[in-house]
């Protein structure tokens, strides 16, 4: 398996998801505002590239949070049409 799905592997043999309904791009992307507006206009992000190794971002764009999680598999709803 590639890289992610080892990652996504581990983490589901742990229960450490914690997804009890799929994930709304636009909320994550909303909620990270937020967090923004409270640590000074910054985001860091701690991204796992292999099992025990990260690196830090602090780069990340919305649309790239968003492309993640559509590819990530991890159930991510759909943007409601409109």
């Amino acid at each position: 398996p590639d890289v992610a799905d080892r990652i996504f592997e581990i983490l589901r043999a742990y229960d450490l998801l914690g997804l009890g309904e799929a994930v709304r791009p636009d909320s994550v992307v909303q909620h990270m505002r937020y967090v923004k507006m409270i640590r000074g206009n910054s985001l860091r992000f701690v991204l796992p590239v292999a099992p025990g190794e990260t690196v830090i971002a602090d780069d990340v764009t919305e649309d790239e949070v968003r492309d993640a999680l559509a590819a990530s598999g991890l159930g991510v709803a759909r943007r409601a049409a409109g």
